[in-house]
């Protein structure tokens, strides 16, 4: 889940930038759409979390997968000029890390 999210903004970030900050300029139907989809992936986020965080409840799953989402559409609006690999390889530790709240084993 985490290495497809960020697979998918380093190789695509334009996608991501219209999806968080320009929803505003799609049709009607394409907004219901990208907030259904939003909402779905929202959804599989937290069951994942709250599997790999028992300690945490439904608010505060949701509330983490919020922020690392957040975090990493935003690396899609900031133009670092690193390639795809690079930026997906920094970028990947960093979500896995604010989900487990631990640096991954390398």
């Amino acid at each position: 889940l985490a290495r497809t999210f960020v697979d998918s903004i380093a190789s695509q970030p334009s996608l991501a930038v219209v999806a968080m900050f320009e929803r505003h300029t799609l049709s009607a139907e394409a907004r219901e759409w990208t907030g259904r989809s939003e909402r779905r992936n929202l959804e599989e986020w937290i069951t994942v979390v709250r599997q790999l965080r028992p300690d945490l409840d439904p608010a505060e799953a949701a509330l983490l997968v919020q922020a690392t989402l957040t975090m990493g559409v935003s690396v899609a609006n900031y133009r670092s000029g690193l390639d795809a690999a690079r930026l997906a390889g920094i970028l990947h530790p960093m979500v896995i890390t604010a989900i487990l709240g631990r640096a991954p084993a390398r």
